[in-house]
């Protein structure tokens, strides 16, 4: 018998489906290593599915499946129900919110499910390595995403963000990719006194930014960038191709053709454009406007952040709020 023939029969043998009335679980090995895993899909279950779903139907760690669900929350409970499972993946269906606890699972994927909301349980977790979301209804990161301490890989692609503070990325000592691609990301906030230490890959294409301040001071360990399709300005893009080039950075993805897009012009690789005078000297009332604010409030209760939204390049807004 041949290798292939075993391997089909053995598969054959070890797959078996479980199906109740309103969901489904199917389990078979997969053999993508040469440690053969067991992978289960789980369909069509509900929010009522759950008290009756046990833990017995799953493997001790499989990979496992949720295809076309329909959760309005799935939290610390609905966890214990997979606990078996060292991979976790939502796909399309409906799970609206996430409240994430869990010492088992290594991987969580959210996938086209609607996703409004993501949160961590306020205690550390040093199990998760990948944490993958993606959903247009996701705007907002929560700031419990810090209590993911050995987060390794993370990916917030196609979601509909539009503002990051990579403060709490900073708990991460172990992160090494971050993904924030195909957003409406149109201002970050990076301070320079918390760098992220082991970050080697990062993706912040197909966004709306113009600039990135401490770029890449702040990514010490930075090997590769890829900065495509935003609304850069030239100067920003001018400074930062010699802080690149200075740090050994790879880029990806270079642009060789900007005329689609009015008013962009490729400097050497990123379409940009001239940055508006005005926005020179909002950014100068902006800052005066911090330090006299920052200057009664010796007791550090709270830190301002500013938001300079330059999109509509005539009417430029201004958000102060307190990050705390």
């Amino acid at each position: 018998m041949s290798p292939l023939v075993l391997i089909a029969s053995i598969m054959l043998i070890i797959n078996h489906q479980q199906t109740v009335t309103g969901y489904e679980l199917a389990c078979g090995l997969q053999f993508i290593s040469i440690t053969p895993q067991q992978r289960c899909t789980l369909r069509n279950a509900t929010q009522y599915d759950l008290d009756s779903f046990g833990v017995a139907g799953i493997p001790d760690g499989a990979l496992l499946e949720i295809l076309n669900p329909e959760f309005n929350r799935f939290d610390e409970g609905a966890f214990l129900v997979v606990q078996k499972a060292r991979n976790l993946t939502f796909s399309k269906g409906l799970v609206k919110s996430v409240e994430f606890q869990s010492s088992t699972l290594v991987s969580l994927k959210v996938l086209n499910s609607w996703l409004v909301r993501f949160e961590v349980v306020e205690e550390d977790n040093f199990s998760l390595k990948t944490l993958s979301i993606r959903s247009d209804k996701y705007r907002i990161i929560s700031p419990t995403i810090r209590y993911l301490k050995s987060l390794e890989e993370l990916t917030f692609q196609k979601c509909s963000l539009e503002f990051i503070d990579f403060e709490p990325f900073t708990d991460m000592e172990k992160l090494r990719l971050l993904d924030l691609s195909w957003n409406r990301i149109h201002s970050v906030r990076i301070d320079p006194t918390m760098p992220l230490a082991a970050l080697k890959l990062l993706d912040i294409s197909y966004n709306k930014l113009t600039a990135m301040q401490n770029f890449p001071g702040a990514f010490p360990a930075l090997k590769v960038v890829t900065l495509k399709r935003n609304s850069w300005y030239c100067d920003w893009v001018g400074e930062a191709r010699g802080n690149i080039w200075n740090g050994g950075i790879t880029v990806m993805g270079a642009e060789s053709f900007c005329g689609e897009r009015d008013g962009m012009t490729n400097n050497g690789g990123l379409c940009c454009k001239e940055r508006p005078k005005h926005v020179d000297v909002v950014h100068g009332v902006i800052h005066e406007i911090l330090s006299a604010i920052h200057a009664p409030a010796q007791n550090n209760t709270q830190r301002l952040v500013y938001v300079l939204d330059s999109e509509d390049s005539t009417n430029p807004s201004v958000l102060i709020y307190n990050s705390v």
